[in-house]
């Protein structure tokens, strides 16, 4: 038998015994490319369905921005994020950033192209609030918002409303977030509340900037 024919029957049992293998390769990587691409399909599908509410919400108002979030520091990721417009779209610092959902925060920092936004976990916060009958402070305390030193408790019940209040610079009324808890202070002479906010930071992907006329 010539060395011709040993090759050509290495090649044919080569082929024959890996053909499995190998097929079963491609099918895999065509299974991975496959969900690879439903997941991609799944979340343009989200990043859509929000920017579209987000779209719809700042119709209401014609000067409103819409942007995109950039979360871009991991030990902030709850007290500062960066946005894609600045002062090139008339961004200042002190204008209100919400969304369909509530009040995200407020503009802290403005460059040309981008912005930073102080969100409402940041430890800085102190906005005048409402709740029920009541006016508190609203402040945040290891990423968890507070409101603390209140002495009367009339109609505050969990899942209360609180909003912004007439007695801050932000926009009145402004949904902040409901009572998750009402906790008694030391020998029972105040009490706090803890607030659930009304945004999830967790899925924060756009954002309408607001001028707010009460900033000076």
């Amino acid at each position: 038998m010539n060395k011709k024919m040993i090759l050509i029957i290495f090649i044919f049992l080569v082929v024959y015994f890996l053909k499995e293998p190998f097929i079963s390769l491609l099918f895999k990587n065509d299974f991975n490319l496959k969900d690879n691409i439903c997941n991609y399909d799944e979340e343009f599908i989200k990043l859509k369905d929000e920017y579209d509410k987000v779209l719809q919400y700042q119709s209401k108002v014609e000067e409103n921005i819409i942007s995109k979030v950039i979360f871009n520091d991991p030990l902030e990721f709850f007290e500062i994020a960066t946005i894609i417009k600045g002062k090139t779209e008339n961004v200042s610092v002190g204008d209100l950033v919400i969304n369909e959902f509530g009040l995200v925060g407020v503009i802290s920092k403005v460059d040309n192209h981008t912005s930073k936004v102080f969100l409402l976990p940041n430890k800085n916060t102190h906005i005048a609030v409402h709740i029920g009958e009541v006016d508190g402070l609203l402040t945040s305390e290891n990423g968890n918002l507070i409101v603390k030193n209140l002495t009367r408790n009339n109609n505050i019940l969990v899942g209360s409303e609180v909003t912004v209040s007439n007695y801050s610079l932000l926009e009145s009324g402004l949904l902040v977030g409901h009572v998750k808890e009402i906790k008694n202070d030391e020998e029972n002479l105040s009490y706090s509340l803890l607030i659930t906010p009304a945004v999830d930071f967790n899925n924060l992907n756009y954002v309408t900037i607001r001028k707010n006329d009460n900033y000076e």
